[in-house]
């Protein structure tokens, strides 16, 4: 009986399947289903396990910024019996944080890479003893990798930065009260922040540990300084250094960090793609990010979720 051409539209049989990534010595993969199948799979004969159970259901959360609500992740389960025992060494497996995709094709399919519809594409959780008979793999879209901060480097005593003062490359060593905070951020345009005061002694400081486009103005006591005169910076360390004594507090204008394209920008959606490769989301899976052509900015001087940031 030849497949129907709405075979995933209509009440025609399928079949699931998921293809786990974990790891061992190395990166594995496991073929699973809920039926007898045998396949070809990206090119190759595959043969799948049937121990899948049940559907898979997910629960899918949206933000609603007018209620003050935060962007939550997409979640899901999958189970896999296990009453033989047979799956047992999966629990020696590393599946947190692994690729997990969920395919339907229908059912009696032979080649899944003409008859098959991607239904999921995200990260594992855990894999958890239901109890004697299943195991099940619980699974989160790539949100997952953004509930986590989105500046995970911290200051500690002792280290040194050297940058290049325009003249010699001068070393200076982090000043101890900064031991633990988070080293600073910058993303676009950004105006009048209070950048981090990083060696008192030499008058350093700091608004990004990674290479910026520019520091188009620092200010003492809201007094504009000239640069070169009243200050020097180092762009690729994210530093600059005042010639004198300052009068009161210090705050600056910056263009900041260059982005995964080696280039600047402000624009929003260069930025957010550049936080979402940084947290290990692929450039394919953002090849469809609307352009938009506002610029925008934000300093990130504290401990700050991931997630909190985008939603900003």
């Amino acid at each position: 009986m030849a497949t129907p051409s709405n075979w995933y539209e209509s009440d025609y049989p399928k079949v699931l399947v998921a293809i786990i990534d974990y790891y061992t010595t190395g990166l594995n993969k496991l073929y699973c289903s809920t039926h007898e199948l045998v396949a070809t799979l990206d090119g190759n004969l595959t043969g799948f396990n049937p121990r899948l159970v049940g559907d898979v259901s997910f629960s899918i959360g949206l933000v609603d910024l007018a209620k003050g609500s935060r962007t939550t992740s997409n979640y899901g389960k999958l189970r896999f019996l296990n009453s033989d025992g047979k799956l047992d060494l999966w629990l020696d497996y590393g599946f947190d944080g692994r690729d997990l995709k969920l395919l339907v094709a229908p059912l009696g399919a032979t080649d899944l890479d003409t008859h098959s519809v991607e239904v999921f594409n995200g990260k594992i959780d855990k894999l958890e003893i239901e109890d004697n008979n299943y195991l099940s793999l619980s699974f989160r879209d790539p949100l997952l990798l953004l509930d986590t901060p989105i500046q995970p480097t911290n200051y500690s005593v002792g280290e040194t930065i050297t940058y290049f003062d325009g003249v010699t490359n001068v070393t200076v060593t982090v000043t101890d009260n900064l031991k633990d905070k988070t080293k600073p951020m910058v993303y676009g345009k950004v105006y009048n922040i209070e950048p981090v005061l990083i060696s008192s002694a030499d008058r350093v400081y700091q608004i990004d540990s990674m290479p910026i486009q520019a520091i188009t103005a620092v200010y003492d006591k809201g007094v504009l300084l000239t640069p070169g005169v009243g200050y020097v910076v180092d762009t690729y360390k994210g530093v600059f250094e005042l010639i004198h004594n300052n009068a009161g507090t210090i705050t600056c204008d910056v263009e900041g960090r260059i982005l995964y394209s080696t280039n600047y920008s402000a624009r929003l959606s260069e930025i957010v793609k550049d936080i979402l490769i940084n947290k290990g989301i692929s450039t394919a899976v953002l090849d469809e990010i609307i352009n938009r052509s506002v610029d925008v900015g934000i300093y990130i001087s504290d401990r700050e979720n991931t997630l909190d940031v985008l939603d900003k």
